[in-house]
């Protein structure tokens, strides 16, 4: 076994000499650079002796703390230094790449002189247990993963060498792997906040519903595109994600407050599945009671899926849940409707869309800007508008307007419409009309955006779709990129602990590379440690 200090007294000898070595060439260098010793190449030098001075002194700590994990076991299973025997080099020394550089450490793994059994190996089970899948240290891991979640694995291993000066070199593909097989190790349940933290929040920070004075809490869930390799072949389908978001509005500033959200590769029963979750997890309350008082009023704001009617709605208690419909895909809908009835008028068009729009919203569309006039052919003029049958388009309006209820926003939205039937003049027109008619009466029960107003509820999902760009197409959807199923998934579940501010609790957390290591396929030894068991140096 190689004599490497054991008690601190060795390891600060030692690290003094390494010390004082070191800071003799760095001034050598500076008095024999003369004029070139520039501030960049004196701070290069600087940061060089950092590194080798950093490498050291972490392989000393190391080393210590392996001899002080060794020293319990021995006296744990009555056994002296002399009854046993180190290991030598392979099995007995260490090697761990961390974030100052590559570095030997004294693992001090032994056999007993009573029996020759297998080599003991209590300190790398304990303080390695990454070891040998992953010869990354936990907080090099964290960089990886940290760096991987937010750049191209090809440009994560360049800033990861480039930042630690040439000390760190990890292969891309590696940090690929890493990234995958440490995220096996995070509870889903890390993506949001802990139950008694949104309750603070609701309490303390949320706004309240006019009518109730409870706290608002809103849930969302909204699908978007992104590539991903599939089926081992180079062909790049579109591939819908699942994004659910929970979040507040903050009464004071009226920034949205994160409370947790993820990203689904699963349909809609997977999304119930999430639901039901956070629900038995206490994340989301069916009831909308979280205990001390704090009874919150769910808003569910989303598009017009239908499918969260049957599979998601239903796990909440109506009283509890109030449904809206986000304004700004009825907008879309209403756009694309006055684009097929006044397709030949433009200035009725753009009248008919304002004044839907402001009935919805309470203000009126932004004015957009005059194009310039460009030299070239005239346009023709618009055909003239053919009216139908004013009296019929009527009295079928009526018809729906008593078919749909009392709702105050779908009526004037079906008045609306039943002005633009008037110019309806074809069958194509007339279908658009039909189609839209029946969407707001579908819907009109979560289309009453004047009394949401006034109750101080959102109406749009925009706090839904940012999260998209957000949490996943800003890493997602890069030019050229591929993904397995696992390394997606992956990469958003990283993202989302960052965003939703528990990244740190789950690196400090204790045992995590213990947890981490189980996903390498290896089994988890627990020895004692010596704080538990002190053993005198």
């Amino acid at each position: 076994m190689p004599n490497y200090p054991r008690t601190t007294v060795e390891c600060k000898h030692w690290l003094i000499c390494v010390f004082s070595a070191q800071l003799e060439a760095i001034f050598t260098q500076i008095e024999q650079a003369d004029a070139e010793a520039s501030c960049r190449f004196i701070e290069l030098r600087v940061w060089g002796l950092l590194m080798v001075v950093g490498r050291a002194l972490l392989a000393a700590l190391l080393s210590r703390r392996c001899w002080q994990i060794t020293q319990a076991y021995l006296g744990k299973h009555d056994l002296g230094v002399d009854e046993i025997e180190f290991v030598g080099k392979g099995e007995g020394e260490l090697t761990v790449k961390t974030t100052v550089g590559e570095i030997d450490v004294a693992g001090f793994a032994y056999r007993s002189r009573r029996n020759s059994g297998s080599v003991q190996k209590p300190a790398r089970e304990t303080l390695f247990p990454l070891l040998p899948g992953c010869q990354s240290s936990e907080l090099l891991l964290e960089w990886e993963t940290r760096l991987g979640m937010e750049h191209p694995f090809r440009l994560a291993q360049e800033e990861l060498t480039f930042f630690s000066h040439g000390a760190v070199a990890v292969a891309d593909n590696t940090i690929a792997r890493h990234v995958v097989k440490a995220a096996a190790a995070l509870d889903p349940s890390m993506l949001y906040l802990d139950p008694k933290d949104i309750r603070q929040t609701l309490q303390t920070n949320a706004t309240l519903d006019v009518d109730s004075q409870r706290p608002v809490l809103y849930a969302s869930s909204d699908a978007h595109a992104l590539r991903r390799y599939a089926s081992d072949t180079w062909h790049t389908p579109w591939k819908m994600a699942n994004g659910i978001r929970l979040w507040c509005i903050d009464k004071d500033t009226g920034k949205t407050i994160h409370l947790g959200g993820e990203f689904t590769w699963g349909d809609c029963h997977e999304v119930r599945r999430i639901f039901e979750r956070l629900i038995k997890q206490g994340i989301l309350r069916c009831d909308g009671d979280y205990g001390n008082g704090v009874v919150a009023k769910i808003v569910w704001l989303s598009d017009g899926m239908p499918w969260f009617e049957d599979h998601v709605l239903p796990l909440f208690h109506e009283s509890a849940i109030e449904v809206v419909l986000d304004v700004y895909h009825l907008l879309d809908r209403l756009a694309d409707c006055a684009n097929s009835v006044f397709a030949d008028d433009e200035g009725m068009r753009r009248r008919w869309y304002s004044n839907v729009a402001f009935e919805l919203t309470g203000k009126r569309p932004s004015k957009q800007s005059k194009a310039r006039v460009r030299k070239g052919h005239k346009k023709r003029s618009p055909a003239t508008i053919q009216k139908t049958d004013q009296s019929s388009s009527q009295t079928d309006t009526e018809q729906k307007l008593r078919d749909i209820g009392p709702d105050e926003t779908a009526m004037l939205v079906l008045k609306h419409l039943s002005e633009a039937e008037k110019y309806a003049c074809d069958d194509a027109k007339r279908t658009a009309i039909a189609k839209m008619f029946n969407y707001v009466a579908e819907n009109a029960y979560r289309i009453n955006f004047t009394r949401y107003r006034l109750q101080g509820l959102q109406i749009g999902s925009g706090a839904m779709e940012s999260l998209n760009r957000s949490g996943s197409q800003q890493r997602m959807k890069r030019p050229g990129t591929r993904w397995l199923a696992e390394t997606a998934q992956a990469l958003l579940n990283w993202r989302m602990l960052r965003i939703v501010g528990r990244w740190n609790e789950f690196w400090n957390g204790r045992g995590i590379a213990s947890k981490i290591a189980e996903h390498w396929g290896r089994p988890v030894i627990t020895y004692p440690l010596p704080m538990e068991a002190p053993v005198p140096a």
